[in-house]
């Protein structure tokens, strides 16, 4: 954790950066979440070695346990280790002040928060229940009725495979059919006009996209893969599964035979699905379970299929647990229910989830798989049960206002069914605005000042408009410019983000602060001391504090970046001027030296 460069640089596999300015910035390694991972560790370093170990794990411990959600960037990181060291030592506590001057030392700054919690407008037509028929008298399979479980309509006679899919305007049902094709018809059962969409006989399952853009399929085959179609360019795309790994080199575990339950979520980019694993062991009989996974399979931004990495609901499961038939809610993209399997103990259940916390609750008890879907107003969940005759019927139960806790008891609505799905037959904006939201690697420094911002907006975005009062450029259409401000003075950044649903932006005032030029051998500059210069091999550093070192060529090329280095050796350097910029407390001071 001390250097997380391991003696090498970011060609070498074995590097990781240490600093924000080092950030790797792309889709590799799930977009970096391990290679990154050695900028919070030299935090985490930094900040032990200057409480003591026994203090900083408490205070990272807290801080991932109480604080940190799966959408975390690392001014959250921050802001979660500082509160957490407030809550357990004080605010005004050393090891509170230490906690920011480490993150200070990797380039994350104090700054703003913005709530990840975002909510869909609710769908403003008339709900319905869906539910599938199991009384064997009766040839009709598929009914409509009041959420209540009142004022039945038929469908079809056509025997299904599994639950079906609504469309989110609640005009389309999708679903599969015993002879393995992929059907649809209107939710109108005065007129459904039931038709086939695939002739193959090859599906076992599929979902449609919230927008009806998309379907997605599984084959009866065990072929470890979903597939999707694209309607508006009539091209398939075929998505294999896997158990993703620790490893940042990109390994992928096996295990994963194949997905059954699946549906999209509310930006059509993610398909969330469970999938039945088995792992092979020489030392006891194999390894059986159900999981649930997120694969992307869009991508919006360029309108074109999506790189199908997969994430896990959870890394592992504890023995004999399964779970599966996940579903989103209906107007918050990050909640969840699902059904819960002890294969030992024979216990079923529905819990509900919170994606972003991490908190998970019992919805209800149960008998047997739940297949569960939320209502409209995210205020109650239908579920398939069992009554006490063991015949299957269709049961809800409230939420709570966390929308994955239950309230109070579950009851019956529909006898002799089971696969609900409630839907509402209305028209609702499915995209969000972004909210806006920055940092940046350095605040405050001598001039010339160099400064790359970070677009931390959410929700989406793909423009972006900066405003830079003060910086060259003045303005930037770039997800993440750097700016260079010549002058001293405090400015102000704004930034304004944009999608296909509107725009936001956001101003820090006095967010940039530049002072004059500050020559190191001045008695102003009390943060370092650094000697000889001129020098003709190496210079000497002294710092009380951590430090970061960056030596540019006269042209403005990186020619040495080190860290806490109290000697370093220039002898490979040719002759010349270089300027120098040394980072330390948040500060960054520009002078000059001459090699010769």
């Amino acid at each position: 954790m001390s250097d997380p460069h391991n003696g090498g640089n970011s060609s070498n596999h074995y590097w990781q950066p240490k600093h924000l300015t080092e950030m790797y910035i792309g889709e590799e390694d799930n977009a970096g979440v391990h290679t990154n991972s050695g900028i919070g560790n030299y935090a985490y370093y930094l900040f032990a070695t200057a409480v003591g170990k026994a203090k900083a794990e408490q205070v990272f411990y807290k801080a991932l346990n109480n604080y940190l959600i799966s959408q975390s960037k690392f001014i959250d990181f921050r802001l979660a280790v500082v509160q957490s060291a407030k809550d357990l030592y004080g605010n005004n506590s050393t090891e509170a002040t230490e906690a920011g001057k480490a993150f200070d030392a990797i380039g994350v700054y104090e700054d703003s928060q913005i709530d990840y919690a975002q909510e869909y407008e609710v769908n403003p037509g008339q709900e319905y229940l869906l539910s599938y028929d199991t009384d064997t008298l009766n040839a009709n399979t598929l009914y409509r009725s009041s959420t209540t479980g009142t004022n039945f309509m038929a469908y079809t006679t056509t025997i299904m495979k599994g639950k079906v899919c609504v469309s989110d305007n609640g005009g389309t049902i999708l679903f599969v059919s015993n002879d393995h094709k992929i059907r649809a018809m209107s939710s109108d059962p005065n007129t459904p006009n039931e038709y086939i969409i695939s002739n193959e006989a090859f599906w076992d399952n599929v979902t449609l996209s919230k927008d009806r853009n998309r379907l997605a399929a599984i084959s009866t085959q065990i072929d470890t893969a979903i597939y999707v179609y694209d309607f508006i360019t009539q091209q398939w795309a075929k998505f294999m599964l896997y158990n993703p790994t620790t490893s940042n080199s990109g390994d992928k575990a096996g295990g994963v035979l194949y997905a059954d339950a699946i549906e999209f979520d509310h930006t059509g980019e993610y398909i969330i699905y469970d999938a039945y694993n088995s792992i092979h062991s020489t030392l006891s009989s194999d390894i059986n379970y159900w999981d649930i996974g997120i694969i992307k399979v869009w991508d919006n931004q360029t309108d074109d299929f999506g790189n199908g990495i997969v994430t896990k609901l959870y890394g592992s499961l504890p023995d004999d647990v399964s779970i599966g038939n996940p579903t989103f809610s209906k107007n918050s993209p990050y909640i969840i229910a699902f059904d819960y399997l002890n294969g030992f103990s024979n216990e079923y259940a529905i819990l509900g989830a919170n994606l972003l916390n991490g908190n998970v609750e019992t919805i209800t008890t149960n008998a047997t798989v739940g297949f569960p879907s939320y209502s409209k107003n995210d205020d109650k969940i239908a579920f398939a049960a069992l009554n006490t005759s063991n015949r299957e019927v269709v049961a809800s139960i409230n939420l709570a206002s966390d929308k994955i806790s239950g309230s109070g008891s579950a009851s019956i609505i529909v006898s002799d069914a089971k696969w609900p799905v409630f839907y509402a037959t209305g028209v609702r904006d499915l995209k969000l605005e972004p909210v806006a939201n920055f940092t940046a690697d350095v605040k405050t420094g001598s001039a010339p000042l160099t400064v790359k911002f970070y677009d931390l907006s959410i929700n989406g975005p793909i423009g972006w408009s900066w405003i830079f009062t003060g910086g060259s450029p003045a303005t930037s259409s770039l997800q993440n410019p750097t700016v260079i401000y010549n002058s001293p003075g405090t400015y102000q950044v704004k930034l304004t983000s944009s999608n296909d649903a509107g725009n936001n932006s956001i101003t820090k005032t006095a967010y940039v602060i530049v002072s004059a030029t500050t020559a190191i051998d001045e008695p102003s500059s009390k943060l370092f001391t650094l000697y000889p210069n001129p020098t003709s091999d190496r210079v000497y550093v002294y710092a009380e504090k951590y430090f970061r070192l960056r030596i540019f060529s006269s042209i403005g090329t990186l020619v040495k970046d080190v860290y806490n280095e109290k000697e370093v050796d220039l002898s490979s350097l040719p002759d010349g001027l270089y300027i120098l910029k040394l980072e330390t407390e948040g500060k960054i001071i520009t002078s000059k030296i001459i090699k010769q």
